[in-house]
Protein backbone atom coordinates (compact mmCIF):
# COMPACT_ATOMS: atom_id res chain seq x y z
CA UNK A 1 0.00 0.00 0.00
CA UNK A 2 0.90 3.81 -0.63
CA UNK A 3 1.26 6.54 1.20
CA UNK A 4 -2.95 7.20 0.78
CA UNK A 5 -3.48 4.15 2.42
CA UNK A 6 -5.08 2.71 -0.99
CA UNK A 7 -2.98 -0.20 -3.03
CA UNK A 8 -0.65 1.32 -5.69
CA UNK A 9 -1.84 1.07 -9.23
CA UNK A 10 0.79 0.93 -12.00
CA UNK A 11 -0.23 2.38 -15.90
CA UNK A 12 1.18 0.83 -18.45
CA UNK A 13 1.62 1.87 -22.12
CA UNK A 14 1.60 0.00 -25.46
CA UNK A 15 3.09 1.51 -28.47
CA UNK A 16 2.80 -1.63 -30.73
CA UNK A 17 -1.16 -2.71 -29.89
CA UNK A 18 0.14 -4.63 -27.38
CA UNK A 19 2.99 -7.04 -28.52
CA UNK A 20 4.95 -5.07 -25.74
CA UNK A 21 4.28 -2.80 -22.60
CA UNK A 22 6.21 -0.42 -20.35
CA UNK A 23 5.58 1.12 -17.18
CA UNK A 24 4.65 4.65 -17.33
CA UNK A 25 3.81 5.26 -14.04
CA UNK A 26 7.50 7.39 -12.95
CA UNK A 27 6.64 10.88 -12.60
CA UNK A 28 2.77 10.61 -10.95
CA UNK A 29 1.56 10.96 -7.55
CA UNK A 30 1.48 7.60 -5.59
CA UNK A 31 -1.40 6.61 -4.30
CA UNK A 32 -5.10 5.34 -5.75
CA UNK A 33 -5.94 6.34 -9.85
CA UNK A 34 -9.28 6.08 -10.69
CA UNK A 35 -9.17 7.94 -14.16
CA UNK A 36 -7.02 8.17 -17.25
CA UNK A 37 -7.54 10.02 -20.54
CA UNK A 38 -5.22 10.82 -23.48
CA UNK A 39 -4.83 14.20 -24.17
CA UNK A 40 -5.73 15.52 -27.44
CA UNK A 41 -2.22 16.90 -27.38
CA UNK A 42 -0.44 13.77 -28.82
CA UNK A 43 0.32 10.07 -28.06
CA UNK A 44 2.97 11.64 -25.39
CA UNK A 45 0.71 13.31 -23.24
CA UNK A 46 -2.14 11.63 -20.65
CA UNK A 47 -4.24 13.10 -17.97
CA UNK A 48 -4.90 10.94 -14.61
CA UNK A 49 -7.11 11.30 -11.93
CA UNK A 50 -7.26 9.99 -8.49
CA UNK A 51 -7.93 10.77 -4.86
CA UNK A 52 -4.85 13.08 -5.10
CA UNK A 53 -6.16 14.94 -7.95
CA UNK A 54 -6.07 15.47 -11.45
CA UNK A 55 -2.74 15.20 -13.39
CA UNK A 56 -1.47 16.19 -16.17
CA UNK A 57 1.81 14.23 -17.52
CA UNK A 58 4.40 14.25 -21.13
CA UNK A 59 5.89 11.01 -21.86
CA UNK A 60 9.93 11.69 -22.88
CA UNK A 61 10.08 10.79 -26.43
CA UNK A 62 12.72 9.10 -28.90
CA UNK A 63 13.95 10.81 -31.80
CA UNK A 64 13.02 8.21 -34.41
CA UNK A 65 10.91 6.57 -33.03
CA UNK A 66 7.67 5.94 -35.00
CA UNK A 67 6.74 2.83 -33.78
CA UNK A 68 6.01 4.73 -30.33
CA UNK A 69 7.54 1.76 -27.94
CA UNK A 70 10.45 4.36 -26.82
CA UNK A 71 13.27 2.96 -27.89
CA UNK A 72 14.69 2.51 -32.12
CA UNK A 73 14.66 -0.80 -33.83
CA UNK A 74 14.50 -1.76 -37.18
CA UNK A 75 10.37 -1.48 -37.13
CA UNK A 76 10.82 2.57 -37.17
CA UNK A 77 13.09 1.83 -40.26
CA UNK A 78 10.55 0.19 -42.32
CA UNK A 79 8.21 2.90 -40.79
CA UNK A 80 10.60 5.54 -42.51
CA UNK A 81 10.81 3.93 -45.47
CA UNK A 82 7.01 3.42 -45.96
CA UNK A 83 6.53 6.95 -45.31
CA UNK A 84 9.24 8.36 -47.70
CA UNK A 85 7.86 5.82 -50.57
CA UNK A 86 4.30 7.40 -50.20
CA UNK A 87 2.74 4.48 -47.90
CA UNK A 88 0.06 6.00 -46.34
CA UNK A 89 0.22 4.52 -42.53
CA UNK A 90 -1.99 4.78 -39.72
CA UNK A 91 0.54 4.38 -36.78
CA UNK A 92 0.64 5.77 -32.98
CA UNK A 93 4.33 7.20 -32.91
CA UNK A 94 5.50 9.89 -31.73
CA UNK A 95 6.55 13.21 -33.97
CA UNK A 96 9.75 13.04 -33.84
CA UNK A 97 9.90 11.99 -37.19
CA UNK A 98 12.12 14.45 -39.03
CA UNK A 99 15.63 14.46 -37.83
CA UNK A 100 17.33 16.89 -39.64
CA UNK A 101 15.54 19.26 -40.07
CA UNK A 102 14.41 19.38 -43.72
CA UNK A 103 10.82 18.99 -43.86
CA UNK A 104 10.70 15.04 -45.52
CA UNK A 105 11.17 11.91 -44.17
CA UNK A 106 13.91 10.08 -45.72
CA UNK A 107 16.85 8.18 -46.30
CA UNK A 108 18.71 10.46 -43.68
CA UNK A 109 16.13 9.58 -40.70
CA UNK A 110 16.74 5.63 -42.00
CA UNK A 111 20.32 6.06 -41.78
CA UNK A 112 19.87 8.12 -38.28
CA UNK A 113 18.02 5.09 -37.04
CA UNK A 114 20.38 2.48 -38.05
CA UNK A 115 23.70 4.06 -36.33
CA UNK A 116 21.80 4.91 -33.59
CA UNK A 117 20.40 0.85 -33.39
CA UNK A 118 23.99 -0.02 -34.02
CA UNK A 119 25.20 1.71 -31.52
CA UNK A 120 27.15 -0.02 -28.42
CA UNK A 121 24.54 0.21 -25.09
Amino acid sequence: MGDSGYEEYVIYKSGDWGASWWDITTGLPTGYKSAIAASPLGPDFLYVGGAGGLFATKFPSVPGDLSGNRSLGLEDVIIVLQLSSGINLEFEGTLNIDINGDGRVGLAEAIYILKKIAEPN
